[in-house]
C-alpha cells in the first residue's frame, strides 16, 4: 500500500461526531444536519436533553424523509437524559435516564451501531418531526459518523 492509499485509509477510519446546539423544537419538520460530497456510515444518531422536556411531544428521524424507526419516541425527559434513536426501521427511540449506572443490553437493543449508510449522490439531511406538541425544554444532538470518501461529510444544518 503506498503512502497515500494509508493516509487516506486513516483519515477515512476515524469516527466522527457533528453537534448542533441545544435548542427547543417546535411541531414539523426540522432539518438538523446536512450530508454533502459523498455517502457516509451513520454510526449513532442520540439527543441530550439540556432543559427539561415535558409537552408530551414526540419526535421521528428521517434522512431524506425515510424514516429512521418505526414510530415515534415520547421526547419528555430530564436533564442529562440521552434520548437514543435507532438506525434501523424495525426499532423504536429510547430515553435512557440520567442514572448512575445504565444497563447495557436496554441501548444495544436498539442495534446502535450498526448504523446505516446515506449514499448521497446528491446532497442529503437528517430531520427531526415533532407531533403532538411544540417542545418545551431544550435538547442538544450529536450525529457519529464515518465519510466513505475523502469529500464526504455531515455539517449542521
Amino acid at each position: 500500500m503506498s503512502h497515500a492509499s494509508e493516509v487516506k485509509s486513516i483519515f477515512l477510519s476515524q469516527l466522527e461526531t457533528v453537534i448542533r446546539a441545544a435548542a427547543g423544537y417546535d411541531i414539523g419538520t426540522t432539518v438538523l444536519f446536512d450530508i454533502t460530497g459523498g455517502p457516509v456510515w451513520i454510526w449513532a444518531l442520540y439527543g441530550v436533553c439540556v432543559t427539561a422536556e415535558a409537552s408530551g411531544g414526540t419526535g421521528r428521524h428521517l434522512i431524506n424523509a425515510v424514516n429512521l424507526d418505526t414510530a415515534a419516541v415520547n421526547l419528555d425527559s430530564g436533564v442529562d437524559d440521552v434520548i437514543v434513536f435507532p438506525l434501523d426501521d424495525t426499532t423504536t427511540g429510547i430515553v435512557v435516564p440520567n442514572v448512575a449506572a445504565e444497563c447495557l443490553p436496554e441501548i444495544t437493543s436498539l442495534n446502535v451501531g450498526g448504523g446505516k449508510v446515506m449514499a448521497s449522490v446528491t446532497p442529503g439531511e437528517i430531520s427531526l418531526l415533532i407531533a403532538g406538541a411544540n417542545l418545551t425544554g431544550t435538547i442538544a444532538y450529536y450525529c457519529s459518523y464515518y465519510r466513505m470518501t475523502e469529500r464526504s461529510l455531515i455539517t449542521v444544518a
